[in-house]
C-alpha cells in the first residue's frame, strides 16, 4: 500500500466486498478489512467501502457489503475518513433502507 502511495500517488482506496468475495461478516473477512483500515491510517489513505448488495452478481457474495456485515467492522482503527458508499443502500428497496436507517446513523 505504501508503494502505491509513494510511486503512483494513490490517495484513496476502494474496497468492494461483493466483488472481491471478502465477507466482513466473517472473522477472517473482518480481520482483513480491519488490517486494510489500519494500513490506510499509516499511509494516509482515505477508504471507500461499497455498501449494499450487487444484485447482478447472482451469487451469495452479492450481499457481503450489507450494513449488517459492515456494522461489525471497527472503523476507529484508522484516523482517515471511511466512506460507506451509497449509504449502504445500493440494491435495496425503500422499505429495507428505512429498516436500517437507525443503524446507519450509529455508524456515521
Amino acid at each position: 500500500m505504501r508503494a502505491a502511495v509513494e510511486e503512483y500517488g494513490v490517495r484513496i482506496l476502494k474496497l468492494h466486498p461483493n466483488i472481491s468475495g471478502i465477507d466482513p461478516g466473517s472473522g477472517r473477512g473482518r480481520d482483513w478489512i480491519e488490517a486494510v483500515l489500519a494500513a490506510s491510517g499509516v499511509c494516509g489513505l482515505k477508504v471507500i467501502i461499497h455498501g449494499g448488495s450487487s444484485p447482478l452478481l447472482g451469487c451469495p457474495e452479492r450481499n457481503f457489503a450489507m450494513i449488517r456485515n459492515l456494522e461489525k467492522i471497527e472503523f476507529g482503527i484508522t484516523d482517515q475518513p471511511v466512506i460507506l458508499a451509497h449509504a449502504c443502500s445500493y440494491g435495496q428497496t425503500t422499505a429495507e433502507v428505512e429498516g436500517f436507517l437507525p443503524l446507519l446513523g450509529e455508524l456515521l
